[in-house]
C-alpha cells in the first residue's frame, strides 16, 4: 500500500509529539487501558514510535473505546460517549486534522450565538409568504450509515491507508469498563453509527449530510443545521417536508416526530437551547431550572466537602480554603471563563439573550443559596454578579477582566489553586504543576459544559 506524502508528514515522530503536547497531554483522561497522561509520559517515546510505524504500515489497531453514559433526562435514553486511550487520541487528532484539510467547509466555525442571531434577524424581516420548519434527527450519530459515509469519503479521498485508519476508528467498539474480551464482538459497530466524543466525530457527522445541506441552502430563504437540529424558512413551492422525508429516507435517518414540526408558527422558536419569542430572545423555563439545580448541587457538594474535611484525622485542607475554592468555582459557573483560547460557561453560551430579567433572577437565586448555607453569614465579597457579567460580555467582552482567564496566573497561583482543591504538591516540579493545573482546570470546565445540557461548545 503506497504511503502518501501527507501521511508521512502527519505521522512523523516530530508531528506526533507536537500533537500530543498541544492537543492531548493537558486534556486527556483515561481510556479503557486506564493509562493516564502521567503514565503515558514515562513511555511516550515508545508510544510515539508505535504510532509512527504502525500507522504508516497499515497495522495500527485501536483499543476499544471506554463507554461513558451521560443522562439526558428521565424520559430519554442516556447519551453514549466514547473515550479513547491517550495513544488513540493522538492518532484520532491527526486524522481529524487531515479530514478537515480535505473537507474545510465541513468544519463548523460559526458559534451558536451567531446562528441564533442570524435566525432572529431573518424571522424579524421575512414576510408571511414563507413557511417555518423545525427538524430534529433522532439519535443522529447512532444512525449514520457507515457504508454511505465511506461512499462519500471514498469519492473525495484517494489515500487507501487513510481510509483504512478512518474505517477502523469508526467501527471500533465502545465497551463498558468491566467488559469481558470474549464479548467484544457484541459491541462491534459494523453497519451504522459514528462513536460520539472522538476528535473525528463532529466532522464525519457534518460530511454525512453535506449534500443535504447544499441542496436545502439552495432551495430555502434561510437554512441552518447544527448537528441534528435544523431550522428553515422556505416558500410553499419548495415542499420542504417531502424533500426532508425523501432525503432522510435515503440516508436511513429517522426523524424525531415529537420535535419535528413542519409549517409551524414563528411566534415562539426554540433553537440551540434559546427561545425566540418575537423580539425577545430568552431561555426556556426548563433550561433555567436546570441551571438552578446545578448551582444548588454545588452548595450540596460544599457541605459534604467541609464535613469530610472535619472528619479527617490528619490535617485537612481547612474550611476557609474549601470555601474560598468554592466561591472561585461558583464565579466561573455564574460568569464563565477563558481557557486555551476558548470561552466556557452558561452565560457565555446564552449571551445572545435580551431578556434582561434572567441575569437578575440568577443573582437572586444565588443570594438565597448563600443565606441558606450554614457555612456563610453573608455574601462573600469576592462573589461575582451575573447581571454585571452579562453587560461585560455584551459590550466589553474584548477588554473585560471580570471574566476569569485561567491562563493569566503564575506558578504560585496555580499551586494555590490545586492545593485548595485537595492536591498535595510538595514534591512536584514546575512542569508537573503546569500539567496538573491544565488537566484539572480542563476537567472542571468539562463539568461546567456538561451542566449546560447541550452539545455546543465555543
Amino acid at each position: 500500500m503506497e504511503i502518501s506524502q501527507q501521511l508521512k508528514e502527519m505521522f512523523s515522530l516530530e508531528h506526533i509529539e507536537q500533537v500530543y503536547e498541544e492537543r492531548v497531554r493537558l486534556k486527556s483522561g483515561r481510556g479503557i487501558d486506564r493509562v493516564s497522561v502521567v503514565d503515558f509520559d514515562k513511555r511516550k517515546d515508545e508510544y510515539f514510535n508505535n504510532i509512527h510505524v504502525k500507522c504508516l504500515n497499515g497495522t495500527y489497531k485501536f483499543s476499544p473505546y471506554l463507554q461513558k453514559l451521560i443522562l439526558k433526562g428521565p424520559e430519554s435514553f442516556p447519551r453514549k460517549i466514547s473515550i479513547p486511550t491517550v495513544r488513540d487520541k493522538i492518532v484520532l487528532s491527526i486524522l481529524n486534522s487531515i479530514i478537515q484539510e480535505i473537507f474545510p467547509h465541513c468544519v463548523n466555525r460559526e458559534l451558536p450565538n451567531v446562528k441564533v442571531r442570524n435566525l432572529k434577524n431573518v424571522i424579524a424581516t421575512c414576510n408571511c409568504d414563507y413557511e417555518f420548519h423545525r427538524v430534529d434527527i433522532k439519535s443522529y450519530y447512532d444512525n449514520i450509515d457507515i457504508e454511505q459515509l465511506f461512499g462519500i469519503l471514498n469519492g473525495n479521498i484517494d489515500d487507501e491507508l487513510l481510509l483504512l485508519l478512518l474505517h477502523r476508528a469508526v467501527i471500533n467498539p465502545t465497551v463498558p469498563q468491566n467488559y469481558s474480551r470474549s464479548e467484544k464482538s457484541k459491541y462491534a459497530n459494523k453497519d451504522k453509527g459514528v462513536p460520539q466524543g472522538l476528535p473525528i466525530s463532529n466532522v464525519l457527522a457534518e460530511i454525512y449530510l453535506l449534500d443535504f445541506d447544499e441542496y436545502m441552502n439552495d432551495k430555502c430563504k434561510f437554512y441552518d443545521r447544527y448537528v441534528d437540529d435544523i431550522v428553515a424558512l422556505a416558500l410553499p413551492i419548495v415542499d420542504f417536508e417531502k424533500s426532508c422525508e425523501d432525503k432522510f429516507k435515503i440516508k436511513n435517518l429517522p426523524l424525531n416526530t415529537d420535535k419535528t414540526k413542519f409549517c409551524c408558527e414563528v411566534s415562539e422558536v426554540n433553537y440551540l437551547g434559546y427561545a425566540i419569542e418575537g423580539d425577545l430572545v430568552t431561555v426556556k423555563r426548563r433550561t433555567l431550572e436546570r441551571h438552578f439545580y446545578s448551582i444548588a448541587m454545588m452548595f450540596s457538594r460544599l457541605r459534604k466537602a467541609i464535613f469530610m474535611d472535619n472528619k479527617r484525622k490528619d490535617k485537612g485542607i481547612g474550611a476557609d480554603e474549601i470555601k474560598n475554592a468554592f466561591v472561585e468555582d461558583l464565579n466561573v459557573k455564574l460568569t464563565g471563563a477563558k481557557f486555551h483560547n476558548k470561552r466556557y460557561g452558561w452565560l457565555q453560551y446564552y449571551s445572545e439573550i435580551n431578556d434582561l430579567e434572567i441575569p437578575y433572577v440568577i443573582d437572586n437565586f444565588v443570594a438565597q443559596q448563600f443565606y441558606r448555607c450554614e457555612h456563610f453569614t453573608k455574601l462573600p465579597n469576592s462573589l461575582k454578579k451575573v447581571s454585571r457579567a452579562y453587560y461585560e460580555l455584551k459590550y466589553n467582552w474584548r477588554d473585560t477582566n471580570y471574566i476569569h482567564d485561567y491562563e493569566l496566573v503564575d506558578i504560585k497561583e496555580k499551586r494555590r489553586w490545586l492545593t485548595e482543591r485537595g492536591l498535595r504538591l510538595a514534591k512536584f516540579t514546575t512542569d508537573d504543576i503546569d500539567r496538573f493545573y491544565s488537566y484539572h482546570v480542563g476537567k472542571f470546565l468539562g463539568h461546567i459544559e456538561a451542566d449546560l445540557g447541550v452539545d455546543y461548545k465555543f
